[in-house]
């Protein structure tokens, strides 16, 4: 299942960075952007 959410880069929710620490640690892959693309975290 496919989840999206946007984290705010100055002032990050702790939930959200939490769940994307959840995800990782699961076993999922998060995808997010960097400042020339996207990059792939595992």
């Amino acid at each position: 299942m496919s989840q999206f959410f946007q984290i705010h880069p100055e002032t990050p929710q702790k939930r959200l960075i939490n769940q994307a620490v959840d995800i990782l640690r699961r076993g999922g892959v998060i995808v997010y952007p960097t400042d020339s693309a996207y990059a792939i975290g595992c």
